[in-house]
């Protein structure tokens, strides 16, 4: 039976995950911070362990780490804080690190799709990680996923509150830059099947669904699905910056968050 590891098991996708990894009948190892949030969100099982790990304890991290065959990356640190760049770097050190005293046959990391144009702390952050990822000895795949689409995904949360909450949208100029959505069941189907790869290499796959739409065009999706006109003005006035500072109030999204985006 593969021992499976999920770091960042606490977030949206990790959560959503291991059920069905252990539904592939992998003995699975849920990490995170938050363990009793973790605890709250996942059902417990027979072949699930909680885990307890903060990835900037260095110690904790090189103990846990190479006791299993594959690692699910799932980590950020975008509710860190401005710095948190080089903080996910310094988690991402810490575990690659671990990851060479280790047995670990594979590592799957979920990153995200870099745009050909403009940039976020976000994006940046994902991309160094994965570049520093990549210097370890152990095959690292990166998944690289355009929007995730579902509930309690942070950027569609934000959307959504959005139309829900405010009579006219004022957005960022970014508002039409295009961007590629994928369903959570879709990206649950890639992170599965690259688990089963017998001889995985380093790679990058891009994957979204199969639409380039701009995030007007998403609102306009959702406006559509709850029968609400959408009234959307986009003004080169409203920052990104800016419009972190009210999205706690607009969105259940923490701003911290909203500003890495």
């Amino acid at each position: 039976m593969k021992r499976v590891l999920v770091l960042g098991a606490s977030g949206y996708v990790g959560s959503q995950l291991i059920p069905i990894l252990l539904a592939q009948g992998y003995h699975v190892t849920a990490a995170a911070r938050q363990i009793d949030y973790l605890k709250a969100r996942v059902i417990p099982h027979s072949h699930l362990t909680f885990e307890y790990l903060d990835l900037s304890d260095r110690k904790a991290t090189l103990a846990l780490v190479p006791q299993f065959d594959l690692v699910y990356f799932l980590v950020h640190g975008m509710a860190h804080g401005h710095d948190f760049l080089d903080y996910e770097l310094s988690l991402a050190q810490n575990f690659r690190d671990a990851l060479e005293i280790s047995e670990v046959k594979h590592v799957i990391y979920l990153s995200a799709i870099q745009p050909q144009t403009g940039n976020s702390e976000h994006l940046a952050a994902r991309k160094a990680t994965g570049k520093l990822l990549r210097t370890s000895k152990v095959p690292i795949t990166e998944l690289r996923a355009g929007v995730i689409i579902g509930p309690g995904s942070a950027a569609y949360e934000i959307m959504r509150d959005f139309v829900y909450n405010l009579p006219v949208l004022i957005a960022p100029k970014w508002v039409d830059s295009k961007a590629n959505p994928i369903a959570l069941e879709n990206l649950n189907h890639y992170l599965i099947e690259l688990s089963k790869e017998a001889e995985p290499n380093s790679e990058i796959y891009e994957v979204g669904g199969p639409d380039v739409l701009s995030y007007r065009q998403q609102f306009e999706v959702i406006c559509q699905q709850i029968g609400k006109p959408l009234r959307l003005w986009a003004t080169p006035l409203l920052t990104p910056k800016i419009a972190s500072y009210w999205l706690g109030v607009v969105t259940s999204v923490p701003s911290s968050i909203g500003r890495a985006y």
